[in-house]
């Protein structure tokens, strides 16, 4: 989960860099990054896929190579999203990467130890300032199935969604956007259509950002499933509304069918 709260710093991050708090008068990764989750699974299911791969047969330890081979077969790709184009991504503040620490120790995330490799796309955009939208995934692997379940499980509770959301209102209280006030944060969770994995995931973040009376809607949505140790993740930001539905389920299913044509 600590690639996907770089994700939520990147997200917030892209208010800034875009200029659009500038605009209205305030002040104004790369290998890594993963998931958010919603909905839950039968402790019976659980068990049965940590001894089991998504395709039937006993789970085979991977190596950091063949994980990373995965990743790149199954992540986007610049022929994925026409009318895109690549981004470079925001780099991390000192203040970010502080309530990164705490907000991964809050939602139980996996240390680094339990890690095999994370591997993230490009980022892809459209627009700049207002509209715009951008997009990547991420394919972050678990050193065991039964650890990947862990992590489904924990970030599809209660305490996560109350952890990000705290993140996030406390990233916005930082120095760079004073004079500007959000909105409570939305999170609305969702149980994604992904037959074949051991479970889906997904999330619509939403809040509205105030400066100087002038209102600006923000989306982070993050969709994904787990497949044996793989954790495959779409996010997507989107000023003043999200990445459009179509596209966004066509991205998902893309995942989904390489993921699946890539048995581990």
């Amino acid at each position: 989960m600590r690639p996907m709260i770089r994700r939520l710093t990147a997200a917030t991050l892209l208010l800034g860099a875009s200029g659009l708090l500038a605009a209205c008068g305030t002040t104004g990764h790369s290998t890594t990054v993963t998931v958010a989750r919603a909905a839950s699974t039968a402790a019976g299911t659980a068990t049965g896929a940590a001894n089991a791969s998504p395709s039937g047969g006993l789970a085979k330890p991977l190596t950091r190579h063949q994980a990373i081979v995965f990743a790149h077969a199954v992540n986007l790709t610049p022929a994925d999203v026409p009318g895109f184009t690549v981004t470079p991504r925001e780099p991390e503040t000192a203040v970010g990467k502080g309530l990164e620490r705490e907000m991964v120790s809050c939602a139980g995330a996996l240390s680094s130890n339990e890690k095999l490799v994370e591997v993230s796309s490009e980022k892809f955009q459209r627009g700049h300032e207002m509209p715009e939208v951008d997009v990547s995934s991420e394919v972050s692997f678990a050193r065991t199935p039964a650890l990947a379940i862990r992590e489904l499980e924990a970030l599809r509770s209660a305490q996560a969604r109350a952890c990000v959301s705290r993140y996030i209102d406390r990233y916005f209280k930082g120095e760079e956007f004073r004079g500007a006030s959000i909105s409570p944060v939305t999170i609305t969770s969702s149980t994604p259509s992904a037959p074949g994995t051991t479970g889906s995931f997904g999330w619509q973040i939403s809040l509205t950002i105030t400066a100087r009376r002038v209102q600006i809607p923000f989306y982070i949505d993050i969709l994904g499933f787990v497949y044996g140790q793989a954790q495959v993740s779409l996010f997507s930001t989107g000023v003043p509304a999200p990445l459009p539905s179509g596209i966004q389920q066509r991205l998902f299913s893309l995942l989904l069918e390489r993921a699946k044509a890539h048995r581990l």
